[in-house]
């Protein structure tokens, strides 16, 4: 999903909800700021505290994309919720482990995050957390059938619903790429 969801959708949607412009004005820019958020490091104040962030996304070409903890820090937390199989938190469903971190919609877990942000409403960061929240019980439906790791699961043999390939889509990501596209890594 694009900033047309995420931040213009959940605008709408928490206008609708009766918050304020300024609050859904917030809510939505923290459920974009999942996908613009690329810096990480420790920040260190004056005082001798610190705080050590995470990147919650990487630009599309970036080559942390393919880095194994990169991509546990950042897609499974923000865009790749794990479904469990469809089992509710606690229960430990048949299979591997990448079939329970599948991202499924509207999953046990997904809706056990949506409530749990309900009931922190009233913290200072509520509207923050919610809109972080929105974004990641969205791409619940996005992401769904992913895993987000670097895992065979998520291969795509097919562009279309007819399992052939697209090939004119593939050439023109090659016209529009030129070199640095790889029909392997696509």
């Amino acid at each position: 999903m694009q900033i047309d969801f995420h931040h213009a959708v959940t605008y709408v949607i928490a206008r609708y909800a009766n918050f304020g412009h300024r609050e859904a004005a917030l809510i939505a820019h923290c459920a974009q700021y999942v996908d613009d958020a690329t810096n990480d490091g420790t920040i260190s104040f004056s005082n001798g505290a610190m705080y050590t962030r995470i990147a919650s996304a990487h630009g599309m070409l970036d080559y942390r994309n393919f880095d194994k903890l990169a991509n546990h820090h950042c897609w499974i937390p923000f865009h790749f919720l794990p479904g469990n199989d469809g089992k509710p938190m606690g229960e430990n469903p048949d299979g591997t482990f990448i079939q329970k971190i599948i991202c499924r919609p509207n999953s046990h877990i997904a809706q056990d995050m949506v409530c749990t942000c309900i009931l922190g409403q009233d913290q200072f960061y509520g509207l923050h957390r919610l809109g972080v929240t929105m974004h990641v019980y969205a791409d619940t439906w996005a992401h769904q059938g992913f895993a987000g790791v670097n895992h065979k699961i998520n291969d795509i043999r097919a562009l279309d619903d007819q399992d052939n390939p697209d090939e004119g889509f593939l050439d023109r990501l090659k016209d529009y790429f030129g070199d640095r596209f790889d029909r392997a890594a696509s």
